[in-house]
């Protein structure tokens, strides 16, 4: 071992970095601890947040599933409101159809009571004829009587009592007259035949040419010479009840139960329709032209219309 001299080693001061040491190690601890409990506040709060988010996520749920109930159920009622609403729309079609199939049927009802009154009308007519005739044909078998006992004056040229010739030519016309049948009734010059159901509506066209209209839901074009049909313009789909042709003959206007009243060119090689316009609630009965560009039509809705035919106002 060496001697050491203790005289010659300086002297060792006491240090303050152990005690600056130990106060930094305590801050540490107290701000740690500081943090820590901060830690705490703050995780509790948190906590008391996320459970309340739990809370609410729940009832949030909830509310979802009573909505999605209330969905479910309003949608349900809006299905049957649907069906109901179907329902009732299908009725009023069948309805409108029904009315429709009526109106038809009593508008046919009345074209056959009119026809039924016509035919009535001319057999009274003929009645009539008949009578007149019957009377003339006595009283020409009276005047054969009464001058029976004149016979001698007649084969001798005499005269009557009254001095007026018997055999008188008077006489014979009215002889003539009543023997006569083409003096009563008219001679059919010809028949026309094409359409399928009855012919409601007629028009001059020109000389050579005329149109019929007919509850078969077509128009005809007729040429007189040949009695032949020309031309069918079938876009109708209910029947025809009225033509006009306009002061031109170039154009001619249709109306018919099915409502729309329609505009043909007669001069196109097509049997299309120009214009077809509708105003009329019900079905047009009647129509007339005015010139060229106008016309008129009457309909079940006790109105009167009139129409630019360019455009259908």
């Amino acid at each position: 071992a060496v001697p050491v001299n203790m005289s010659v080693v300086p002297a060792i001061k006491p240090s303050a970095q152990p005690m600056a040491t130990s106060a930094t190690a305590t801050s540490a601890v107290l701000q740690i601890k500081k943090h820590q409990g901060f830690k705490k506040n703050v995780t509790a709060v948190l906590t008391d947040r996320l459970d309340d988010a739990n809370t609410s996520f729940r009832e949030a749920e909830k509310e979802t599933e009573q909505a999605k109930i209330s969905s479910s159920a309003a949608q349900l009622r809006y299905s049957k409101a649907q069906e109901v609403l179907d329902e009732a729309l299908l009725a009023l079609s069948s309805a409108r159809n029904a009315l429709h199939q009526a109106q038809h049927a009593f508008f046919r009802c009345k074209v056959e009571r009119e026809n039924a009154d016509n035919k009535l009308k001319a057999a009274k007519e003929k009645r009539d004829r008949a009578s007149r005739l019957v009377r003339k044909r006595q009283q020409l078998l009276e005047r054969a009587e009464e001058a029976d006992g004149l016979d001698d004056h007649r084969r001798g040229g005499g005269t009557g009592a009254d001095g007026s010739l018997t055999n008188d030519d008077s006489q014979e016309d009215e002889i003539d007259d009543v023997e006569n049948p083409s003096n009563i009734d008219c001679a059919l010059e010809r028949t026309f035949r094409g359409h399928d159901c009855g012919v409601s509506s007629l028009a001059l066209l020109h000389p050579d040419h005329f149109l019929s209209g007919s509850s078969d839901n077509t128009v005809k074009l007729w040429n007189f010479n040949s009695g032949k049909c020309v031309r069918t313009f079938t876009k109708h789909a209910d029947s025809v009840s009225s033509i006009a042709v306009t002061q031109d003959s170039k154009t001619f206007v249709s109306a018919s139960y099915d409502n729309p009243i329609q505009v043909w060119n007669l001069q196109s090689t097509k049997d299309e329709c120009v214009c077809a316009f509708s105003g009329h609630s019900g079905y047009v009965f009647s129509v007339a032209t005015i010139g060229n560009n106008w016309c008129i039509t009457g309909g079940w809705d006790n109105t009167i219309r009139k129409w630019e035919l360019d455009t259908g106002k």
